[in-house]
């Protein structure tokens, strides 16, 4: 769990002053960050946070 949250936290929050990438955005922590998939289905950063730490907590399985 320290690893998720070592890895997710940065992303959050920034991390000593290191500029995310792409320099240019959008992040995926913007507040109102949101991707469309190819059916329609609007995904939000939250989901997208969510989804990294519960991917990371499984243990980062390559096909999961």
């Amino acid at each position: 769990m320290e690893e998720a949250v070592a890895i997710i936290k940065p992303a959050r929050n920034g991390w000593r002053n290191m500029p995310q990438m792409p320099k240019t955005g959008p992040f995926a922590t913007d507040a109102n960050y949101l991707i469309k998939l190819n059916d329609g289905t609007k995904v939000t950063r939250a989901k997208i946070l969510r989804d990294i730490l519960d991917w990371l907590n499984a243990g980062a399985p390559e096909h999961g």
